[in-house]
C-alpha cells in the first residue's frame, strides 16, 4: 500500500527483484484520489472474474471513472523515472542533513531512509527488527515531532512514523524543514 509508487511503477517489489502472486497498490497510484488495485498472475486473477471464476471481489469504488482517470494521469507522469530519480536525491539529501545534526548536536539518534521515506529514530543504530524499535526513547521522539508541528511542519505526531517526501516538495520546502530540524536539534542537545 505505502510501497506501490512511491519508489518504482512496479512497487518496492520491482526493485528487490520479487514477482509476487498477488500485489495490492492503492494511495499513491491514483495521487490520492480513491482507488487501488489487486494485480497478480494470470492463474490467480481469472478466480476473480464473474463468468469463470469462483472467488468473489467486490470494491466500493470499482472501476470508478475519478480513479482510474487519476492512477492514469499518475502512471504517465511516473513512467519515465525522472521524479522517481528526484525523490531517491531528495530523500537522500534530507536523510544526510538530519543525521549531520543529530550527530552535531550529539545526540543518540540516527535516520533510516528509503527513497522518499525517512525516519529519526531516538536510539543507537542498528534498527533492523521490532526488538530493536523498543530502545527508542519514544520521549525524545514525540518532543522533536511535536516541536517541528509547532514550527509549521507536520510529522505525525507518534514515535516511529514514518516521513515522506512528495514530487511537490520543492528543495525550499526541504530546506525549511531542515533549518527547522536543526532549531529543535540543537535545542534538544543541550538538554
Amino acid at each position: 500500500m505505502i510501497t506501490g509508487f512511491r519508489h518504482n511503477l512496479g512497487g518496492y517489489q520491482r526493485i528487490c527483484g520479487v514477482t509476487p502472486d498477488l500485489t495490492t497498490l492503492a494511495k499513491s497510484m491514483a495521487n490520492g484520489y480513491p482507488c487501488a488495485a489487486l494485480c497478480g498472475k494470470r492463474d490467480y486473477m481469472d478466480r476473480f472474474q464473474t463468468n469463470r471464476g469462483d472467488v468473489f471481489f467486490a470494491g466500493t469504488y470499482n472501476g470508478h471513472p475519478t480513479g482510474v482517470a487519476a492512477a492514469i494521469a499518475t502512471i504517465n507522469e511516473l513512467e519515465d523515472g525522472s521524479i522517481h530519480e528526484q525523490l531517491f536525491r531528495n530523500g537522500e539529501y534530507m536523510a544526510t542533513e538530519l543525521s549531520g545534526m543529530i550527530q552535531r548536536a550529539g545526540l543518540k539518534a540516527h535516520v533510516a531512509r528509503f527513497g522518499s521515506v525517512f525516519v529519526p529514530y531516538f536510539s543507537e543504530p542498528p534498527i533492523e527488527t521490532y526488538t530493536d524499535l523498543l530502545r527508542n526513547d519514544t520521549a525524545r521522539d514525540l518532543h522533536f515531532r511535536q516541536e517541528m508541528v509547532s514550527r509549521g511542519i507536520f510529522m505525525l505526531p507518534m514515535a516511529l512514523k514514518r516521513n515522506h517526501l512528495s514530487a511537490a516538495h520543492t528543495m525550499a520546502d526541504i530546506n525549511e524543514t531542515l533549518q527547522h530540524a536543526e532549531d529543535v536539534l540543537r535545542g534538544m542537545g543541550r538538554n
